[in-house]
């Protein structure tokens, strides 16, 4: 697939953001975690994201 223009709304993650729900897991179990589930968050991401661009576009007509 080709893509065009640039992308929009990257969200990394990093280990302190796990660290915050996790406090008692080092930073680097945090880092592993990350590791070990980032297919599987990014799938979910885009996904809420269809969503949000969805309900956004129905907000207002751009169809003008």
């Amino acid at each position: 697939m080709k893509w065009y223009g640039k992308g929009y709304c990257a969200n990394p993650w990093r280990a302190e953001d796990v660290k915050h729900m996790k406090p008692k897991w080092s930073l680097k179990k945090c880092e592993e975690w990350l590791n070990d589930n980032e297919d599987r968050i990014q799938d979910r991401l885009t996904e809420v994201g269809y969503e949000v661009i969805d309900s956004f576009l129905q907000m207002r007509s751009y169809d003008e």
